[in-house]
């Protein structure tokens, strides 16, 4: 597993959102 900061992983979290929004 890749190391991801913790800014990172709210980061994609916020992207994975929008990607299911749109």
């Amino acid at each position: 597993m890749r190391k991801i900061s913790k800014e990172g992983l709210e980061l994609i979290k916020q992207w994975e959102g929008l990607r299911l929004e749109a």
